[in-house]
């Protein structure tokens, strides 16, 4: 009986909700972006053993993803717990920074993120300052990609500011050189 009534619960919010729609997109543009700010307000919260770590909600997605911060990767959580002081940690196709915060968190850690999708790097940055990590955090809107394709060690391409940066070899060259 209570899956049902969990059911019925969810249809009649899901119809609400649109009603509610319904009536924002009505009103004016001004009233309409301060609903949806108010709506914004409140992040996602999620306790982490470093500390709690604040979350932009903008739909399903990125609450799933806070929400999942210390189960989604676990052997990545781990990784980062175990690193030493001072340690550099690099997040490659950092998305909207979930392993960034948790590493920067620690406050012991040296932390860069890469992200070169335009709106998961603005949601990285924005979860940065709303955690006010934005110091502890250097974010790049970015690629970094893998020069040699051959099975030997990696040369990784960092581009940042029209130069190209090489990790493996001491290099770097501006990026129509590349």
């Amino acid at each position: 009986m209570l899956p049902k009534l969990k059911t019925l619960s969810f249809v009649s919010l899901r119809e609400s909700i649109k009603s509610l729609l319904s009536l924002l997109r009505r009103l004016p543009a001004e009233n309409r972006a301060d609903a949806v700010d108010i709506l914004l307000k409140k992040p996602i919260t999620v306790a982490t053993p470093h500390g709690k770590i604040r979350f932009l909600n903008h739909g399903r997605r990125s609450c799933w993803r806070a929400r999942t911060t210390l189960t989604k990767e676990p052997d990545s959580i781990a990784w980062i717990d175990a690193m030493e002081p001072g340690s550099v940690f690099w997040d490659i196709g950092a998305n909207v920074g979930v392993l960034t915060l948790y590493a920067a968190t620690r406050g012991d850690l040296d932390v860069w993120a890469f992200e070169p999708a335009a709106v998961k790097y603005y949601n990285l940055v924005a979860n940065c300052e709303l955690n006010r990590l934005e110091k502890r955090v250097r974010c790049f809107a970015t690629r970094i990609q893998r020069l040699d394709r051959d099975r030997g060690p990696a040369r990784l391409a960092i581009a940042i500011g029209g130069f190209v940066h090489v990790q493996g070899k001491q290099e770097a060259r501006r990026q129509e050189e590349a």
